[in-house]
């Protein structure tokens, strides 16, 4: 489980944008994020500080540093022992990932970030929803950043076991083998419905995330319980009932010697 962390914007003598563990960058704070920003070089020459900046630029477009502070911090956890070791006490655990070094030589931004070494398509997605960083405003209507883990995207897998009970898998994304873990984590037998989910009708336009089939209630609530029997650290989960279809067995890699079908859908840990 991890609990959402406040973060806030810092520079460090105009030359970086960073995000900071204090509100008043003491000397004490963790700078978890940190980029050589050019639009923030020339402002004491200006004669605006960086509370200026903020509040008359960085607002009107924050998107467009929160992405790469966004890749900051995930590069700062696997290099910066302050930063993995303040996020991990705080139970804000992160995947420690690989970098290409050689591609680093060919990055344009200049933020000193280098390239993921795995540049699959699966790892990209799984890259993508480890966490998010939302700009808020506290009471007095200044500015920080909340970073907060998402749902995980995992595989629901429908096995029609005829010689005994139908039961559903989960399986999970192993990032220490940078692909689905081998085995499902999770078995729960089907008892008095039918196996298949029910095949939703949603229109295109009002469905980014490719929604084909919804569990149903019962079936969610066994594989939280499930999940949760299995938790070391007494974590909970909530499974949504919501499910892409993306294939049989064979087609996603796996050989479970019945039939079986595979979705993806999401668990958040809270």
């Amino acid at each position: 489980m991890s609990n959402p962390i406040d973060l806030y914007l810092a520079t460090d003598l105009y030359e970086t944008l960073a995000l900071s563990t204090s509100p008043n960058n003491s000397p004490d704070s963790v700078h978890i994020a940190s980029y050589g920003c050019g639009e923030i070089y020339d402002l004491e020459e200006e004669g605006r500080t960086f509370e200026d900046w903020v509040k008359e630029d960085f607002i009107k477009s924050p998107d467009d540093y929160l992405g790469t502070l966004w890749d900051s911090i995930l590069y700062s956890y696997a290099v910066d022992t302050r930063v993995y070791n303040w996020l991990t006490e705080r139970g804000f655990i992160l995947p420690v990932l690989r970098y290409d070094k050689d591609k680093y030589w060919r990055q344009p931004d200049g933020t000193g970030v280098p390239y993921l070494a795995n540049d699959s398509r699966d790892y990209a997605r799984q890259v993508d929803r480890l966490f998010d960083l939302t700009l808020l405003h506290d009471e007095d209507g200044n500015p920080f950043v909340r970073m907060e883990r998402r749902p995980a995207i995992c595989r629901f897998i429908a096995v029609d076991d005829q010689r005994n009970l139908p039961y559903w898998l989960i399986q999970q994304w192993d990032w220490t083998a940078e692909g689905w873990a081998k085995h499902g984590i999770v078995r729960s037998e089907v008892y008095g419905e039918p196996l298949e989910p029910h095949r939703l009708k949603v229109p295109e336009d009002g469905n980014p995330e490719g929604v084909t089939h919804r569990l149903s209630g019962l079936r969610a609530r066994e594989l939280e319980e499930a999940l949760d029997g299995l938790s070391l650290n007494g974590t909970k989960h909530l499974v949504s009932p919501y499910l892409r279809h993306i294939g049989n067995g064979p087609e996603c890699g796996l050989n479970l010697n019945h039939p079986s079908s595979v979705y993806e859908g999401e668990i958040r840990y809270v």
